[in-house]
């Protein structure tokens, strides 16, 4: 194939540290079915990510759907696996502290507070986040006294019960009937009972793994068959539930990630619109 080794990707979360032994097992899985030295590559943030996979400094990563849409309809990317979570769905939601006072998903009420996202390309934390609020005629620009990042899921949802700001945009898996049964706080150790999740915002497709077209297209089936069948050891499950936050990856990219582009799509002058008004990139300790 004329490669002798791919570079693994991956921006640290709240389940997985930075260079994490158990990123390591699962880049040993790889290599062993696919007699290639597999590097891994810790970047701090979805846009390194995004800048590492266009330069072709890293070949494989674990992408956020917003990421990837912007790297697919470029031509830079292709989708290899997609994590299977069976019976739930997974959801951008608007939370807040049990004291804050605030009770509903209400313009008003969100007058004047400020909002806690996640990264400028995370979808549940804060694309598909701005988009719901916007479609509920809350713009963002005007209705938030102030708007910050705060790296991760985690440390958004920490300002919130904090006092460190008003609301948190983040994720929640729902069950069919829309009821939330997991959320960050549950990774996090937080309790849930401090946690009001005041609506859904919109649905989310999962997270997947894909690899730049810049790769050979034998290696690339190589590569997504040796993902593939990774998550068919019943000895890594525990790895790719720390890794991906499941156990069952299926080729290619999920039917809802169609329904994301179009959401983008048609949004796409609501995004510009809506464009958020400078935050800082991470938030202070005031």
């Amino acid at each position: 194939m004329g490669v002798d080794r791919i570079v693994l990707g991956f921006v640290p979360t709240d389940r997985l540290g930075a260079r994490d032994a158990r990123t390591r097992l699962f880049a040993r899985a790889l290599e062993e079915r696919l007699g290639l030295y597999v590097v891994e590559r810790n970047v701090a943030t979805y846009d390194e990510l995004e800048q590492a996979v266009t330069g072709g400094r890293i070949d494989l990563a674990w992408l956020p759907p917003l990421v990837f849409a912007r790297l697919d309809r470029r031509g830079i990317a292709t989708a290899l696996a997609t994590v299977v979570r069976p019976g739930e769905a997974f959801w951008s939601v608007l939370v807040t502290s049990r004291v804050s006072g605030i009770d509903r998903l209400d313009a008003e009420q969100l007058r004047g507070r400020r909002i806690a996202w996640v990264d400028p390309l995370s979808a549940s934390g804060h694309v598909v986040a701005r988009l719901g609020l916007a479609a509920r005629g809350i713009d963002p620009r005007t209705t938030f006294s102030a708007e910050s990042f705060a790296g991760s899921h985690a440390e958004a949802l920490n300002a919130a019960l904090e006092g460190r700001a008003d609301v948190a945009a983040t994720f929640a898996r729902c069950d069919a009937e829309g009821r939330v049964v997991h959320g960050p706080w549950d990774e996090a150790g937080m309790r849930p009972e401090e946690v009001v999740v005041l609506g859904l915002l919109g649905e989310v497709p999962p997270d997947l793994i894909a690899a730049s077209r810049l790769l050979p297209r034998e290696l690339l089936d190589a590569v997504g068959a040796a993902v593939v069948d990774a998550s068919k050891d019943e000895s890594l499950a525990p790895v790719l539930q720390a890794i991906f936050g499941g156990t069952k990856l299926v080729p290619g990219a999920p039917a809802s990630y169609s329904a994301l582009c179009d959401l983008l799509d048609r949004s796409s002058g609501a995004m510009e619109a809506f464009a958020s008004t400078s935050p800082p990139d991470t938030l202070g300790g005031a």
